[in-house]
């Protein structure tokens, strides 16, 4: 089975043609989306309908969305920070944990993009 990476809004519109009996152009539009084949793309959108094969070929999946990361700095204080905002502080902080420290931790950041973007 295949697992086609859809983000929730491009599942919100494909919900939005089922709700409207409009099953051929979600069929489209998933394949323009993902680049599956037709058998994949009609299997995938039964599935997400509820009426799919028991073994279908394909399936939609949300990816992960790493939001946000809690860090607590070095006095004790936890702040919740985005992905961007964690690299600024860390390129911020240059002086007072060191280079070394800065690059590990940029490594950490560059690590969880790159896994969301697998996901």
């Amino acid at each position: 089975m295949k697992y086609l990476k859809v983000p929730i809004a491009e599942q919100q519109k494909l919900l939005e043609f089922l709700k409207k009996g409009k099953k051929i152009q979600a069929i489209k539009q998933l394949r323009n989306f993902t680049g599956c084949g037709l058998r994949e793309s009609k299997d995938a959108i039964d599935t997400l309908q509820g009426r799919g094969p028991k073994s279908p070929s394909a399936v939609i999946r949300a990816p992960w969305v790493i939001n946000s990361i809690a860090v607590t700095t070095p006095t004790g204080k936890c702040v919740e920070l985005s992905l961007k905002d964690l690299e600024l502080i860390f390129l911020q902080e240059t002086s007072s944990i060191g280079i070394d420290e800065v690059a590990d931790l940029l490594d950490v950041t560059e690590f969880l993009k790159q896994w969301q973007e697998k996901q």
